[in-house]
């Protein structure tokens, strides 16, 4: 059925002529609107190229390409209810690769990514669902006819093989809890699923493998035994623990179905066998109370702060709202700050609680992350004084709460707070380059020694930033490092978020603090919205989403819901652009190059360092302070001046073609840095700021630095 139907909308596409695009606003009389690019005339106007489609409340918008009025080619579709789906299209189905993304309260995130045919999921593709189970392999109708099945209930890892001829144990159909997450939207659909149950294996614990379970495993992801190699000698342990997926496969021959769309299923593999590895860890040796907490990990005891000798304050009127009530603890301001963790009192998990379990290898990773971080002492960094267990009645679900105590900050804002809210005269408070660049220096500093230290910061957002007045100056720091949310699963973190679409509606400061401060999305990176562990480079990124905010006054992804961000950002390669300007500063030009290299998709065109990033801030720093004081003293008819005398007194001669006459064309452009070098103007620099060799000059240096590092 694919390829008939491929092969009917190619030849339908083949037949139409081709139609010159143009911009257009179209109404539709069911509430609809359509922006982008059409083709036709009034009446008949058709969508075809790039366009946005907002269907009518309660149905979503499609962002992405038309061809012939129908969905084709790639787009994003954001369903109202938050799921999302990013990928190919074929006139108007899900078809191709793409991925499919659904959250709720109690069902978490599920991310399906791989291939659909005719608007469901087709061939190789992979179901994650971070906190209860997953699915690989090969799909048909949207059910999953050969593969493999992890399930994680209770604490316990189930291993499942469907569609494979080895030992067999009748079971319901594998995708049944799927097709309930991911309810087909279209009755024609539904109807087409098969329902006939899998054959399904389930195989022992993973460690426990022998190399007979080990080929079951492979055979059921596309991996068939090589004839020269009668069998492998790969065990559970073993499997677990490669790094290199390559050469296992070059052990194996290949699923002849496979050639098709090898990026796909070699996709399948890499998630599949990470999965499998995580499930491993996360199910061994759960523990289920903080007293087993404490005693697997006795070096926490030392970090307790017995919650009755927190003293509570009346917290009154304040200038800015906090997380939770204020308290001392030996006549010191303090802050709690709880982790999305429950855990009962007694042996057994809270029974209230979802998320009731915490890995062994998880509790002792964070207790080494906790002893390193309650020894800090940085300028630039919230001093986390130790942990504490809030009583029953304060915590989530009925479920004791692990809550960090900081030192509290006085006369300190939330960075969020300053950019956001509004003044009495309904005007934000300014912030002005100066600031920008300190608060960006301040964070690279602290970001800087976090990395020195082997930690990252993994939630940076503005809600986690405090600017403190010190003297007449104001200081950044990072006000929560340490949450380490990821630790502790996604239902936890994601439960103060909403299911659905953003409402319009103002937030307090508290409410921001609940919806961002422990589970900052808008701003995480790609590759940590896919499940995998925080570094510096993902750090960078969140550093370059904050900069972004404060030059443009706007959270990030503010409108989208939880799915919407994991689906398009996290898979979609979506990312917040700066848009270069003519008009605009050269500070101003500088930033927004700052942000678009920071918060690229991909980990390795990002900044390498926050060392070569504060290095680049400060250089900024110096020049505009220079610039300042030097104000009306220069003017720019006495630039080129200025750089001859500079070209005879070092000795250097510029360049050929190293003219900057305003009008000349003819030849590479170049400019001369601060070091002495000449380096060539990049041609998207020359279409962007014609003639203005200052931004050239102040770019250019940027790029060369982080080219060097």
């Amino acid at each position: 059925m694919r390829g008939s139907f491929t092969d009917r909308v190619a030849q339908m596409l083949a037949d139409r002529p081709a139609i010159p695009a143009r911009c257009t606003k179209v109404p539709y009389t069911n509430g609809d609107v359509y922006e982008g690019e059409t083709c036709g005339s009034n009446p008949q106007l058709i969508r075809h190229g790039i366009g946005l489609y907002r269907y009518a409340e309660g149905h979503g918008r499609y962002e992405g390409e038309f061809v012939d009025d129908e969905k084709h080619g790639r787009g994003t579709f954001f369903f109202e209810e938050g799921d999302a789906y990013d990928g190919t299209w074929c006139a108007d189905r899900q078809h191709g690769h793409g991925v499919l993304v659904h959250w709720s309260p109690k069902a978490g995130v599920w991310a399906y990514q791989g291939e659909f045919s005719n608007g469901q999921r087709s061939g190789s593709g992979a179901l994650v669902a971070r906190e209860q189970g997953s699915l690989f392999g090969t799909w048909a109708n949207g059910c999953l006819v050969r593969g493999v099945e992890l399930s994680i209930a209770g604490g316990t890892l189930e291993v499942a093989i469907t569609g494979v001829e080895c030992t067999i144990e009748k079971h319901a159909p594998a995708s049944t809890d799927d097709k309930r997450a991911f309810a087909e939207r279209d009755e024609d659909d539904t109807e087409n699923e098969q329902e006939a149950p899998q054959q399904r294996t389930v195989l022992g614990h993973p460690r426990d493998w022998q190399a007979a379970e080990v080929r079951i495993w492979l055979r059921a992801l596309g991996l068939e035994e090589a004839p020269e190699r009668a069998v492998l000698s790969l065990n559970g342990d073993q499997l677990l623990g490669l790094t290199d997926l390559e050469a296992l496969i070059n052990q194996c021959q290949v699923d002849s179905s496979k050639s098709e769309m090898a990026q796909a299923w070699r996709s399948v593999l890499r998630v599949a066998h990470r999965s499998l590895c995580r499930a491993v860890a996360d199910t061994a040796q759960p523990l289920c109370s903080w007293e087993a907490f404490q005693d697997a990990v006795p070096g926490v005891r030392k970090r307790i702060i017995p919650f009755a000798e927190l003293v509570t304050l009346e917290v009154g009127t304040q200038a800015t709202a906090r997380p939770l009530q204020s308290h001392t603890w030996r006549r010191m301001s303090v802050e709690l700050h709880a982790l999305p963790q429950g855990l009962g009192a007694g042996c057994c998990p809270s029974t209230s609680s979802r998320s009731g379990r915490i890995p062994l290898m998880v509790a002792q990773d964070w207790v080494k992350e906790l002893e390193v971080l309650a020894t800090l002492r940085h300028p630039n960094i919230g001093t986390l004084l130790g942990i504490t267990f809030l009583p029953l009645e304060q915590g989530v679900e009925r479920g004791s709460t692990l809550a960090l105590v900081y030192e509290a900050s006085r006369q300190s804002r939330l960075l969020f707070e300053w950019i956001h809210a509004l003044l009495p005269d309904g005007d934000r408070r300014p912030l002005g380059f100066r600031r920008e660049l300190q608060i960006c220096v301040d964070l690279c500093e602290a970001l800087k020694f976090l990395a020195e230290k082997s930690l990252a910061c993994g939630a940076l957002c503005s809600v986690n930033v405090e600017l403190v007045q010190v003297g007449s100056e104001m200081t950044a720091r990072i006000a929560r490092i340490g949450t380490s949310w990821w630790h502790w699963g996604w239902c936890g973190s994601l439960s103060t978020r909403e299911a659905g679409q953003p409402k319009k509606k103002a937030l307090s400061m508290q409410d921001v603090i609940s919806k961002y401060g422990t589970c900052p999305v808008n701003w995480l990176a790609p590759e940590l919205l896919r499940g995998e562990a925080p570094n510096e480079l993902t750090d960078v990124y969140s550093f370059g989403l904050v900069l972004w905010e404060m030059l443009y006054r706007a959270v990030p992804f503010g409108d989208f819901a939880i799915a919407h961000i994991v689906a398009s950002v996290g898979y979609g390669r979506r990312q917040v652009r700066a848009v270069a300007s003519s008009g605009v500063s050269t500070e101003t030009s500088f930033l927004q190059e700052v942000v678009n290299r920071c918060a690229h998709w991909e980990p390795t065109q990002r900044p390498k360092s926050f060392s070569m990033l504060q290095e680049s801030l400060k250089e900024q720093c110096r020049i505009y302070d220079r610039r300042k004081a030097s104000k009306n003293v220069f003017r720019k008819g006495l630039t080129e001046a200025a750089n001859q005398i500079d070209f005879l007194l070092s000795g250097s001669q510029p360049p050929p073609h190293a003219s900057s006459a305003a009008g000349r064309t003819d030849g590479p452009r170049m400019v001369r840095l601060a070091t002495g070098e000449w380096v060539r103007v990049d041609a998207d620099l020359l279409e962007q700021f014609p003639d203005d060799e200052e931004k050239w000059r102040t770019l250019m240096a940027f790029r060369a630095r982080l080219s060097e590092g």
